[in-house]
């Protein structure tokens, strides 16, 4: 199944990008969950759910490419926290954006792999 509103998707897969660059280099970020190390969980779920989301839109020859751009994002995001006075550089960070563009692999494969083409035929059904 093609996406036919694949602008759409990468629009939006575009804002979030725009949000977890926003979160990672904010002041001081909203702590969800609260316990040792929850900002890794925090990086790979949110690293899971890019890739998972442009997974979903690219071909499947272009996924290793995306998988690749994600990294340096996270990477990228890592040496702009350098330049801010609260935030810091950290290896394990980039250690989780990594898990979780592996988990968003994975996923993509089964039926959250699906979603993105279950929105569209839930909002524009065949004619």
């Amino acid at each position: 199944h093609s996406l036919r509103l694949k602008s759409v998707w990468f629009g939006l897969g575009w804002l979030m990008v725009a949000g977890v660059l926003y979160l990672s280099l904010m002041p001081n970020p909203p702590q969800p969950i609260e316990f040792k190390a929850s900002d890794k969980v925090e990086h790979a779920l949110a690293f899971a759910w890019l890739a998972l989301w442009f997974f979903q839109i690219v071909d499947a020859r272009r996924r290793l490419a995306v998988g690749v751009a994600l990294m340096l994002l996270g990477i990228g995001i890592e040496i702009a926290q350098t330049f801010t006075p609260t935030r810091m550089f950290e290896y394990a960070d980039m250690a989780a954006d990594g898990v979780g563009i592996l988990v968003g692999a994975w996923l993509v494969r089964g039926w959250p792999g699906r979603m993105l083409v279950a929105i569209e035929n839930k909002l524009l059904p065949e004619v």
